[in-house]
């Protein structure tokens, strides 16, 4: 529902970062432990999008997902949503 709200104000994929320092940072802990996402992101942001089945293109769900959670209604609210 926040991801069809913003996309009804108008954000799109360009809008889907994370904080600069996230880029180059390496990380304290985890898988990526040492390592950056730069380089990375913008294929992880895809692999996010297809999870959720969200348009991998523009960033927007679908409404077929939007219709898989009830939320028809959001739908008929927004002209960008396909």
């Amino acid at each position: 529902m926040e991801k069809a709200y913003n996309v009804r104000e108008g954000l799109g994929i360009e809008d889907d970062v994370m904080p600069e320092r996230t880029y180059s940072e390496p990380a304290p802990s985890g898988v990526r432990k040492g390592k950056s996402i730069e380089g990375i992101f913008e294929e992880m942001r895809e692999e996010y999008y297809e999870a959720r089945n969200w348009d991998k293109e523009t960033g927007l769900p679908t409404r077929e997902k939007l219709r898989e959670l009830d939320l028809d209604a959001i739908t008929s609210d927004n002209s960008r949503i396909s």
